[in-house]
């Protein structure tokens, strides 16, 4: 089986691998298949057997020395305590949080239907006296089906589409069209990506700082960094102890 394999199979790998560690968290559904593309199927049922075995000696005990992490909780812990900053940043992108109550899943909230109007009264009540964001950072992962270039940057579109999965609580997206991304890559970061994405089965990883282009109808973006799915899996074998 190849090591980079397309979504369909990606999402299959994750649900076997879920159904082992009888995670049935949406959540932890989604987290599995960043793993899957992130780090390849090898690493990814590495940690499973590594996480298997650790449930038949006994198991693993929770930070506090509390309680028995689940077997999804052995799995990610060794994911996060492993993986480099960026991966994690890409993994685990939620903070932590409990998602359990008496031991059994939650229940998946219906989505909150948000009409038109309600989103403007929102938006003028929130605008009487709007906050600062003092970070601002968007990560992209995908495959630019045209590559402009330019002199000093080159410009690629991705249009978004539907999350798998939300933090309970939020409202459903709007019934819009996609969103359309513009991203403007510095020919200097472009250059250290340029002969991985000659690869057909690579994607790109890309952070950086989204701005709203009123005039063009789109989200651009000016990328702060810029690398790729196998040469981020590259980097973790290199980091990965003998």
């Amino acid at each position: 089986m190849s090591d980079v394999p397309n979504s369909e199979t990606i999402k299959q790998l994750a649900l076997t691998i879920a159904e082992r560690l009888q995670e049935k968290n949406p959540y932890a559904l989604v987290q599995i298949e960043r793993i899957i593309e992130l780090l390849g199927v090898a690493a990814a049922h590495a940690f499973l057997a590594e996480t298997e075995q650790i449930e038949s000696q006994g198991g693993m005990l929770t930070t506090d020395k509390k309680r028995r992490r689940s077997p999804g909780g052995v799995y990610f812990y060794l994911v996060r305590g492993r993986v480099s900053p960026e991966a994690r940043r890409i993994i685990f992108p939620y903070p932590r949080q409990r998602q359990k109550e008496g031991g059994r899943p939650r229940p998946p909230a219906p989505p909150i239907k948000l009409k038109v109007e309600e989103r403007r009264q929102m938006l003028r009540e929130g605008l009487q006296n709007p906050g600062e964001a003092q970070t601002v950072k968007l990560t992209l992962i995908g495959r630019p089906a045209k590559i402009l270039e330019r002199n000093q940057y080159v410009v690629i579109t991705m249009s978004g589409k539907e999350p798998p999965a939300l933090p309970k609580g939020l409202p459903a997206l709007p019934d819009d069209d996609p969103t359309i991304y513009l991203i403007y890559i510095a020919q200097k970061q472009w250059k250290r990506v340029s002969e991985a994405m000659k690869q057909p089965d690579d994607r790109l990883i890309i952070e950086g700082y989204p701005f709203n282009d009123k005039r063009l109808g789109v989200i651009g973006v000016l990328a702060q960094s810029t690398t790729t799915v196998n040469l981020q899996r590259a980097k973790q074998v290199e980091a990965k102890p003998e």
